[in-house]
C-alpha cells in the first residue's frame, strides 16, 4: 500500500509525522511518501519515508499574519516554490492508494492534483469553529474532494457532519505527541510546581524574561504563604538550554537558580505542574489538553501577538487565563486565581471537549486504513 502525507506547516508536519508512525505500526509493508509544503519537515528527519520535491523555509515560517507577511513569502520564491510541488504531485497521480491532507483547504486542493481514484483524507488543523468557521465555498471543495474528514475538536466536527460531510472527532492527535518518560522531578509536599512555556521561535528567549519578571514577584506570594516553589522549565529542541540558564543568573538574588529544572521532558512537566505559564502556541495547547490551566500575556512574536492570544483563548476555553498589568499585577492576580479548586475542575472538564481523549492517532490510521 502507498501512501501519501502532506502537511502544511510546523505543528502539521508533526502530526503527519505521528501518523506515519502509527501507519508502519499497524501496517508495516506501507510505502509512506511525505511533501511538507511550508518549511523544512524536521519533524520527518530520520523516519522511512520519501521526501517528495525540495522543502524550503519562508520568512513568514508559516503565520501568513499581514500582506507584508505575504509579500515576503513571495518575494522569497513562495509562488515558484508551490508550482514546482504542484507538477510533482501531478506526475505522481494515481501512484497511491491513499492521500492524508494535513492544515488547511490549500493543501486539500494539493491533495487533489496527485488524486485519481484513490481515497484522500483530510485533517483541517487551520480552522476551528471555537475561533474561526470555515466558509460554504471551503466546506463544498472539501465534501467534493475528502474521503474522510477528522477535526481538531468536536464542535468544527459538528459542523461538517450538518453539512453532510463524511465527519469523526477522534481526539486532537497534537495530544500524542506528549511523550512521559517518567522522570521524577521530586517535587516536595510543600512545593508548588510551576510549568513554563517560552516557546521554541527565536522570541522564546525575550518571552522568558517576561516569564522570569513575573516570577520575582509571584514568589514572593508563594513564600508569604510558607510554601516553596518549582519551576520546571520546556526547553524546546530549537532553544540553547544554556542561554535560558544564563538569564536566570541576573535574577539569582531573588530567584535561587536551584529551584528551577530546565528539561526536554514536556510530558513530565505538563504531569507534574500544578499550573502552566506559557507563551507558546502549541505547547499551550496541549497543557491545556492535559488538563491545566495555562496563564499567558502579549509578548514578543506571531505566537504572543494580541490576536493570536484572542484566538487561542477561543479555542481553549476557560483553561487559557489571559493576565494583564505590570509584572507584579499579574503575579498577584495568577497567584489568587490559582489558590481557587474549582480552577482545576474547570479545566479538567474542558480539556476532553476542546482536545480530545489520547490516542488519536491510533483511532484515525485504523479508519483511514480500512
Amino acid at each position: 500500500m502507498k501512501i501519501l502525507i502532506i502537511s502544511n506547516g510546523n505543528g502539521e508536519d508533526l502530526i503527519g509525522a505521528i501518523l506515519a508512525r502509527e501507519i508502519k505500526k499497524q501496517y508495516k509493508e506501507a510505502e509512506i511518501s511525505v511533501m511538507p509544503l511550508v518549511g523544512l519537515g524536521k519533524s520527518y528527519a530520520g523516519m522511512e519515508l520519501t521526501i517528495l520535491g525540495k522543502p524550503k523555509e519562508m520568512p513568514s515560517g508559516g503565520f501568513l499574519t499581514s500582506k507584508s507577511v505575504i509579500l515576503r513569502d513571495i518575494m522569497a520564491g513562495m509562488l515558484i516554490h508551490h508550482a514546482r510541488q504542484m507538477v510533482i504531485l501531478l506526475m505522481q497521480k494515481n501512484k497511491f492508494d491513499k492521500i492524508v491532507c494535513i492544515g488547511d483547504v490549500f493543501c486539500l486542493l494539493m491533495g487533489a492534483i496527485a488524486k485519481k481514484k484513490c481515497r484522500l483524507y483530510f485533517l483541517p488543523t487551520a480552522k476551528s469553529n471555537y475561533i474561526e468557521r470555515h466558509y460554504p465555498i471551503e466546506k463544498q471543495l472539501i465534501k467534493r474532494f475528502a474521503t474522510k474528514v477528522f477535526p481538531r475538536d468536536n464542535l468544527t466536527a459538528q459542523s461538517f457532519q450538518n453539512y453532510g460531510v463524511d465527519t469523526h472527532f477522534f481526539g486532537n492527535v497534537m495530544m500524542d505527541a506528549i511523550l512521559k518518560s517518567n522522570v521524577n522531578f521530586d517535587i516536595a509536599d510543600d512545593e508548588v510546581a510551576i510549568g513554563i512555556l517560552p516557546g521554541s521561535r527565536k522570541e522564546a528567549y525575550e518571552n522568558f524574561q517576561s516569564i522570569l519578571d513575573v516570577l520575582v514577584y509571584l514568589y514572593q506570594h508563594i513564600r508569604k504563604s510558607e510554601l516553596e516553589a518549582r519551576f520546571l522549565v520546556a526547553v524546546a529542541p530549537t532553544i540553547k538550554k544554556e542561554d535560558l540558564e544564563e538569564m536566570l543568573v541576573v535574577e539569582g538574588a531573588v530567584l535561587n537558580p536551584r529551584r528551577f529544572i530546565f528539561t526536554d521532558k514536556f510530558g513530565d512537566v505538563l504531569s507534574q505542574s500544578n499550573f502552566v505559564i506559557g507563551m507558546a502556541g502549541t505547547a499551550n495547547e496541549q497543557a491545556a489538553g492535559f488538563g491545566k490551566p495555562v496563564f499567558t500575556w502579549e509578548g514578543r512574536g506571531p505566537q504572543t501577538c494580541k490576536k493570536r492570544i484572542e484566538d487561542q483563548g477561543k479555542l481553549l476555553g476557560e483553561s487559557l487565563i489571559v493576565i494583564e498589568g505590570t509584572a507584579g499585577q499579574k503575579a498577584k492576580t495568577l497567584w489568587k486565581l490559582v489558590q481557587k479548586p474549582q480552577l482545576y475542575n474547570k479545566c479538567k472538564n474542558n480539556a476532553f471537549e476542546r482536545m480530545g481523549s489520547p490516542g488519536a492517532a491510533k483511532r484515525i490510521v485504523s479508519e483511514i486504513l480500512k
